[in-house]
């Protein structure tokens, strides 16, 4: 963030305490006021830091290191635990690859069809494989103060298990290679109890 951003942003809040303080409220109304206005400002921040990154990524293939053609300014909006954000990023084609592509978003972990940030994506996934998604979508919004339906909590979590399975599967096939099978042993192993 700028320091008038900054700035600006702690002013707003200080003001927000200040007004708070002379008024009567419980515990729960300062509480739930406070993470209210700290959340805006933590998604601001988030936004705010994501967009320098992308603004910073040069416009080539991060696969190949070939630079992009056709390149474009294109908005993409990710869903994190603090509500969305919106981030501008290079958009163009690698004519090695044969593929059109950000940089932005393979440096921030996100894959074409990812609509959450890499933490809230996490968070659904694990509550939904501990609880029935219409209870961890209750559960999310409860902590969180953010509404998040209980089939976007199962698309999450049938991501993440099919990421678990195929990396599973990659590990069956380095155990039972005859070639690869001692070094799957080495990545495995677990050190002497001392």
């Amino acid at each position: 963030m700028s320091p008038q951003t900054l700035r600006r942003g702690l002013q707003v809040f200080g003001s927000w305490v200040r007004a708070m303080k002379k008024r009567k409220t419980s515990l729960d109304q300062m509480e739930q006021g406070i993470n209210q206005m700290s959340k805006m400002h933590l998604r601001e921040a988030m936004r705010d830091v994501a967009q320098s990154r992308a603004d910073a990524c040069p416009p080539v293939c991060p696969v190949c290191g070939t630079g992009l053609q056709d390149t474009r300014i294109e908005e993409r909006t990710v869903r994190s635990q603090w509500g969305e954000i919106t981030l501008k990023r290079t958009y163009g084609y690698c004519p090695k690859c044969l593929r059109w592509l950000a940089p932005a978003d393979t440096e921030f972990g996100l894959k074409d069809r990812d609509t959450n940030t890499p933490v809230w994506a996490e968070m659904m996934s694990c509550l939904g494989t501990k609880v029935p998604m219409s209870e961890a979508a209750e559960i999310l919004e409860h902590i969180t103060g953010e509404k998040v339906a209980p089939s976007r909590v199962e698309r999450e979590t049938k991501r993440t298990a099919e990421k678990a399975l195929a990396v599973r599967e990659e590990d069956v096939e380095q155990a039972l290679s005859p070639t690869e099978h001692h070094e799957f042993a080495r990545n495995y192993a677990q050190p002497p109890a001392g």
